[in-house]
């Protein structure tokens, strides 16, 4: 009954929970290049992620778990991919960073023993995709 008083029901609680465990992960220096802010909101988003890989996938389960922060996260990685592939109009990076992101969450989350893919595996594929020479990329 503590819980419901001050917190409300199940739902409240979750998206608390979303919220607490995503805060402050864009404060981050705003001098960054596009290239360096981008690896470290997603190398941040990532590692909290990991940590808390049951809320995301409560999240990707009841979209309306989706924090203000994640939300502004999201926006974050919107601004950044554009400003490194000439204005990208239908997101293609933004998704390809969003889903590689919650599918390696998933996979190292599920892998049995600690056997799965490291934060390091995480980085250096998302290197490998920020640092690919892609043709109409903006380069810095």
């Amino acid at each position: 009954m503590a819980i419901k008083y001050h917190v409300g029901g199940q739902q409240d609680l979750l998206a608390a929970l979303v919220e607490l465990a995503f805060k402050g992960t864009l404060a981050v220096d705003e001098d960054r290049k596009s290239t360096k802010r981008l690896k470290h909101i997603l190398s941040l988003y990532c590692a909290r992620a990991l940590d808390n890989a049951n809320l995301v996938r409560c999240i990707l389960g009841d979209p309306s778990l989706m924090s203000n922060e994640i939300v502004a996260i999201t926006e974050e990685i919107r601004k950044n991919t554009r400003l490194l592939n000439d204005g990208d109009p239908n997101d293609v990076m933004l998704n390809l960073l969003v889903d590689y992101t919650h599918g390696f969450v998933f996979a190292a989350a599920a892998a049995k023993n600690g056997k799965g893919p490291t934060l390091e595996d995480f980085l250096r594929s998302i290197e490998w995709v920020i640092g690919a020479d892609l043709p109409g990329k903006n380069a810095e």
